[in-house]
């Protein structure tokens, strides 16, 4: 149980990542405006399951196995909600790739907190931290990156 919960400790920096980041248009659909005010509160959900994932690893150590994966099949289950709640926002044309990247990354992410729960099931350090690897050097960079083209396309339409 020690070496899983060290290797979920890299899942911090995916945390961090998920969780970092802090007008009309001429395309179709919805206005900037209004894409931004219903955007708002799913970006906060993209947030809180980054805060989620982070006090998951602290707590990490004092969990057994069975708890762990418990803990990270429900984030699995709230990153993939988010992602459809996402998927589901009507958008405006010029924030469609932005938002199907982030849809995207968000799929790809709750995958691997899966991934995570399946390993500590399992009792299978290696496969946690090889989940736990993508989640943080992959996953959650398309996600900030993703977030960060749409907050920049937000604020240059203001």
């Amino acid at each position: 149980m020690r070496r899983l919960a060290l290797a979920l400790v890299a899942v911090l920096v995916a945390a961090s990542a998920l969780s970092a980041c802090g007008g009309s248009s001429t395309s179709t659909g919805p206005s900037t405006s209004d894409y931004q005010k219903s955007f708002a509160p799913i970006d906060q959900r993209i947030k809180d399951v980054g805060n989620s994932v982070g006090d998951a690893v602290v707590n990490a150590k004092s969990k057994s196995n069975t708890e762990l994966a418990t803990e990270f099949a429900g984030l699995s289950a709230q990153a993939k909600t988010v992602a459809a709640s996402l998927t589901a926002l009507d958008v405006p044309d010029a924030f469609k790739t932005q938002q199907a990247a982030l849809a995207s990354a968000l799929g790809d992410a709750s995958r691997s907190l899966q991934s995570i729960s399946a390993a500590a099931s399992a009792g299978n350090a290696k496969a946690a931290a090889a989940a736990t690897l993508k989640l943080g050097a992959v996953d959650s960079l398309k996600i900030k990156k993703a977030r960060e083209a749409i907050e920049k396309q937000i604020s240059a339409a203001s």
